[in-house]
């Protein structure tokens, strides 16, 4: 009962709180049987008495079967106790778990949906009509810079929050191959080499 279990994810949690259980149920039906049979056969023990026309007898020593009883009673209580405190852990591991497993899936989302993302920036970027003629070039440019400005934004507010979310995992000890990190922060700045090259043609135009 006092062993700490290692617990790394929510199967494992769940197998330990399955235990406990099992544990817990078992030590009922010994309660209910074999301590039980215990007590009854020491309550008529003390209650039993010999007697004849000259003389009786009880039990000469009934504070030692009450001194068992009360032993069995105080260890009953403090496996009790350690179960109560074992299931605490297990609870909490298992909400850590959850929450970890939360942080996963939550990440993963958010890293499918930026790597989404940023391919249709970059590929409407790329697709994009600046006109045919200087004047139409120079014209658009305003609306490209317009365009870049918000596109920044947007992405620098998605890369707050798989950032945020990457955090949490790491501080929670989450296992996760860095090279998907990487692998959206690469993307994270795609779609702005592409804007800040149409950027840097119409610098020159």
């Amino acid at each position: 009962m006092n062993r700490k279990e290692e617990v790394t994810c929510i199967s494992e949690a769940q197998e330990q709180l399955s235990l406990l259980a099992s544990y817990q149920k078992s030590k009922q039906r010994a309660t209910d049987t074999s301590v039980a049979s215990l007590k009854k056969l020491g309550k008529e023990t003390l209650e039993a008495k010999y007697e004849t026309t000259y003389s009786s007898h009880v039990y000469e020593n009934p504070d030692e079967i009450k001194s068992r009883e009360a032993a069995i009673d105080e260890k009953w209580v403090e496996l009790d106790n350690l179960a109560e405190a074992k299931k605490a852990v297990l609870d909490e591991d298992l909400a850590r778990e959850k929450e970890k497993e939360r942080l996963r899936l939550m990440f993963a989302g958010q890293a499918v949906e930026f790597i989404r993302w940023t391919g249709d920036q970059a590929e409407n970027t790329a697709n994009t009509q600046f006109g045919f003629t200087l004047e139409e070039v120079e014209a658009y440019k305003t609306k490209l810079d317009a365009d870049h400005d918000a596109l920044r934004k947007e992405a620098e507010a998605k890369k707050t929050e798989y950032e945020s979310t990457f955090t949490a995992m790491t501080e929670m000890g989450v296992r996760l191959f860095s090279f998907i990190y990487i692998y959206i922060r690469l993307f994270s700045f795609l779609y702005i080499y592409i804007s800040s090259y149409f950027l840097f043609i119409f610098s020159f135009s």
